[in-house]
C-alpha cells in the first residue's frame, strides 16, 4: 500500500483500485 493511500478513506482506496483495474495506468 502506498503511503498516500493511508491518508485516504478505505472506500475511496477501493474505488481507485477498481478504477485502476478497469483502466490500468503506469502508477505502480
Amino acid at each position: 500500500m502506498l503511503a498516500k493511500d493511508l491518508k485516504k478513506p478505505r472506500n475511496q482506496i477501493q474505488k481507485e483500485r477498481e478504477r485502476e483495474r478497469d483502466m490500468p495506468q503506469q502508477q505502480a
